[in-house]
């Protein structure tokens, strides 16, 4: 490498100078849920299993520089911002991934037909949502509330 050229996530050593990369990734998404529940013989309680599709629809990255001079502490400077947008700007970046959500909740009766379950679980990737670079997946845990009718 050149000496001075800044890599993602790397330190670069110039006259005793280290410039370190911060990245932040903020991303809005919806998922698609498709779940099997069985239940228990303790009411209306039961686990869920199924996969999950999630689509990013907003992503933004705020990545900033420093650097810090161990050797002459008067030219430490920053953070300055170097780059303020969506992810797809500087990564490849694909917007869906698949996972696999798994968790538990109770069903509450509200009638003959009608029900209401609160959830709470967790989905974990199955896919990336860049490949090609660090591998960024998007893991969750889930609150939810179900609402069912039956005919």
């Amino acid at each position: 490498d050149t000496p001075g050229m800044l890599r993602d996530n790397s330190f670069v050593q110039e006259l005793g100078t280290t410039y370190e990369i911060i990245s932040i990734v903020e991303m809005s998404f919806v998922s698609a849920q498709l779940a099997a529940r069985w239940y228990s013989a303790l009411g209306g309680l039961y686990l869920l299993a199924g996969p999950q599709l999630d689509y990013v629809y907003a992503n933004n990255e705020w990545r900033t520089q420093r650097s810090v001079n161990q050797t002459y502490p008067e030219l430490t400077w920053g953070p300055v911002t170097i780059h303020d947008g969506p992810v797809g700007e500087v990564l490849a970046f694909q917007k869906a991934q698949l996972s696999m959500r798994a968790g538990i909740g109770y069903e509450f009766a509200l009638g003959r037909n009608f029900s209401i379950s609160p959830e709470a679980g967790i989905a974990m990737p199955l896919t990336s949502l860049s490949p090609d670079h660090d591998g960024w997946k998007l893991g969750a845990v889930q609150t939810a509330v179900a609402l069912a009718w039956r005919w």
